[in-house]
């Protein structure tokens, strides 16, 4: 009895896991930033980093993919309760990917979209923890909208055409799900349905398409309107994360 009280005595409520485990996040996020800040703050640093250092590192970093992998295989073949490890093997999986991709997509992406990369998809991890599911499927949605209203401001016709097709298979998706709650979907979206809020409010995926599908169609018209969808998509997501913060208040 001694031993079991003593186990249960142990574990680290929820609360504290997330927190630790946020504060553990932006610990890796604040080191890749200054890493990278570093490393390429002159020219000849730059093409150091862009033709060593980020390539090796993403190799490095999925060759430790590998083991990390199947060490969560393990964990949830044996159905271990990893619920309050502050460190899962979950967690050192997705860091160890998130990580790879970082340095392995560096050489295919501009410094300044590479950066945004970096902040978005750490930035999407605390909404996780942070909101509810609802909130964090609609923020998924505008992250990679506005990615494809960055791709679109700044690609070739072909790349144009490319952007603005995903743009609408994208929000095509989002919305069927939005208004289908749950009903007669897939295994997976079934799955995803218990994570969810029982309802679903449609006014943020609403507004957010509106703005995505309209900056997508007249951008093959008028010059630079990606852009300012981009700027409008960034405000509308602003106003609807301010709303959310409150209600949870």
């Amino acid at each position: 009895m001694t031993k079991k009280n003593e186990k249960k005595s142990i574990k680290i409520p929820r609360t504290e896991v997330v927190y630790y485990r946020m504060l553990i996040t932006l610990t890796v996020l604040i080191t890749v930033i200054f890493s990278i800040v570093s490393l390429t703050d002159t020219a000849e640093g730059y093409n150091n980093f862009l033709l060593n250092v980020a390539p090796k590192t993403a190799i490095i970093s999925a060759i430790v993919c590998v083991p990390l992998l199947v060490f969560f295989i393990i964990c949830k073949a044996r159905k271990i309760d990893e619920k309050n490890w502050v460190i899962s093997s979950s967690y050192l999986l997705l860091v160890a990917i998130w990580v790879t991709s970082v340095f392995g997509l560096y050489g295919f992406l501009s410094s300044k979209t590479s950066m945004a990369y970096i902040v978005v998809t750490a930035a999407l991890y605390f909404v996780y923890y942070l909101f509810d599911r609802e909130f964090f499927v609609y923020s998924l949605y505008s992250a990679l909208g506005a990615a494809a209203l960055l791709s679109i401001n700044s690609a070739s016709q072909t790349e144009h055409i490319i952007s603005a097709v995903a743009a609408f298979v994208l929000t095509g998706v989002v919305l069927y799900f939005v208004f289908s709650k749950g009903k007669k979907p897939s295994k997976a979206g079934k799955k995803l349905a218990k994570n969810m809020v029982k309802e679903i409010k449609p006014a943020p995926f609403l507004v957010s398409a509106a703005v995505l599908v309209l900056g997508t169609v007249l951008s093959f018209f008028f010059a630079g309107v990606s852009f300012y969808s981009l700027v409008v998509l960034f405000a509308v997501y602003l106003i609807f994360t301010i709303v959310n913060t409150v209600k949870m208040m």
